[in-house]
């Protein structure tokens, strides 16, 4: 939908670079689709990819970075656990026009739990922001809930937090590498 609408708006430049960016998102996709695992690094670098993709059609409205202790690299987490977040963050997060915001992702280890935050906030860029809520199904928070169940064996779970200025989500998995 993003590349459709720069093309239909002349921004061929652009689209040009999102079809870059998408290649290697799909790639990315693909590889990790055949494992029940993927490694901490591959899964943030799929991550990044989709972000970039979104950076392209919103410019300087969207931000991120990436956070992961040094103990945490070599922790595998569940394929495409981490892109749902994201595309939740920009969908939620750029409802409203004149808003920006920053998506954070922490990555920490305790023991043998590996803890990943994801959090958006979002900063009004101009006077009287509304508030936009998008259409919700609840499906990719629901969907994600389910895959750390599965990946946590009864140990993994989801915690989430509305923020004043954004949104916070916390899966909370076993470590394992």
């Amino acid at each position: 939908n993003s590349i459709a609408a720069l093309v239909a708006t002349g921004g061929n430049r652009v689209a040009d670079a999102m079809i870059c960016r998408l290649s290697d998102f799909m790639r990315a996709t693909m590889m990790g689709a055949a494992e029940s695992d993927v490694s901490l690094a591959n899964e943030i670098a799929t991550t990044e990819s989709y972000l970039a993709i979104e950076r392209l059609r919103f410019g300087d409205r969207l931000n991120f970075a990436f956070s992961v202790a040094p103990d945490a690299w070599d922790a595998t987490t569940p394929p495409l656990i981490l892109q749902p977040l994201a595309e939740n963050a920009v969908k939620h997060g750029l409802a409203a026009p004149h808003t920006a915001i920053h998506v954070q992702t922490d990555v920490k280890r305790t023991g043998d739990m590996l803890a990943i935050t994801v959090t958006d906030r979002r900063v009004a860029m101009g006077a009287d922001t509304p508030r936009i809520a998008p259409d919700s199904t609840g499906v990719g928070l629901a969907n994600v809930r389910d895959r750390v169940a599965l990946f946590g064996a009864g140990r993994g779970h989801v915690e989430t937090e509305v923020l004043a200025d954004g949104f916070c989500v916390r899966l909370i998995i076993p470590y394992r590498r």
